[in-house]
């Protein structure tokens, strides 16, 4: 499956360079004005900060146990492996950043944070393009949304079914920990989180903005609310390594709606790519690389 996923992702990125010219790309490089990429990288050092604080309230909460330096590894650690996985399933990686005896617990936690992640990207996406795609695509949306507004709303529910399905066994001794989960987090941790999610989404909007501007200075907030949000979405699906190739296509293929240049389109959404998942995750990387750093050898904090 990783040889496919390998294999589809080298295609899509070829096909997008055939159709986007590499020297059209580095024309639309070399005229571009880069005033705003100062902006850009300081509102990507936000979207860190506010990744970190979403993602230590829910281990604080939940574990009751590890600090702001564990939680700012875990989750660097995991966005370095979501780099190479498709729909950055490698994000669950955080749990080995923690020690023996709360891997299980850390795993259900990331499962959440991404699930609400997931959720407000759904909730922009109905917000800003709904009025521009067909009925069956808003309805699709909707059930989506009600899902996942079911799991989050109702996560100790959704513990405690997963621990009464699959009870003995090597998983059943596994899910036996999420106890500690379902009784330590809190609805208010939860809409935190939601919070934090909405704000580091709309940060990620307005990096976008600041990067299409760049090479194209008339552009509105109004083109970008409509589009982004739905390149978020699509860059969900587990077709490519990192959503690359799937993610620049899809803004080609939605900016050019608005008369939007491809090349324009392709760097505004690959700098926003490379500012906001890889620059983190190569310092997420070193950690991995010594995990000495990864907290594995602490003993787990007492149940009460």
């Amino acid at each position: 499956m990783a040889k496919i996923k390998i294999v589809v992702t080298v295609l899509l990125l070829a096909l997008l360079l055939w159709k986007v010219h590499p020297r059209h790309i580095y024309t639309a490089l070399k005229e571009a004005n880069f005033n705003g990429l100062v902006l850009a990288v300081v509102l990507g050092l936000v979207m860190v900060l506010l990744r970190w604080w979403k993602w230590h309230v829910l281990v604080k909460d939940g574990l009751k146990a590890g600090g702001p330096k564990q939680s700012l590894v875990s989750l660097l650690g995991g966005m370095a492996f979501a780099l190479v996985t498709p729909a950055r399933v490698g994000e669950l990686s955080r749990a080995l950043f923690f020690p023996k005896g709360t891997k299980t617990q850390v795993g259900m936690l990331t499962f959440l944070d991404r699930v609400i992640d997931l959720f407000v990207v759904l909730l922009y996406a109905s917000l800003g393009a709904t009025s521009r795609v067909s009925p069956v695509f808003r309805i699709v949306l909707g059930a989506t949304m009600a899902v996942l507004a079911f799991v989050v709303l109702r996560f100790d529910w959704v513990v405690r079914l997963l621990r009464r399905w699959f009870q003995g066994g090597w998983l059943g001794s596994r899910l036996a920990g999420l106890d500690q989960v379902e009784r330590n987090l809190r609805h208010v941790t939860i809409l935190k989180n939601f919070i934090l999610s909405c704000s580091l989404t709309f940060f990620d909007l307005i990096t976008f903005f600041v990067l299409l501007r760049c090479f194209v200075p008339t552009v509105s907030f109004s083109v970008v609310l409509l589009v982004f949000p739905l390149v978020l979405l699509v860059n969900v699906a587990p077709i490519t390594i990192s959503g690359l190739g799937l993610r620049e296509g899809t803004a080609i293929a939605l900016l050019a709606i608005f008369k939007i240049s491809s090349a324009a389109a392709f760097n505004a959404t690959f700098l926003s790519y490379i500012l906001n998942s890889v620059a983190p995750a190569v310092v997420g990387a070193i950690y991995a690389r010594n995990m000495k750093v990864s907290f594995s050898a602490q003993k787990p904090a007492p149940q009460s």
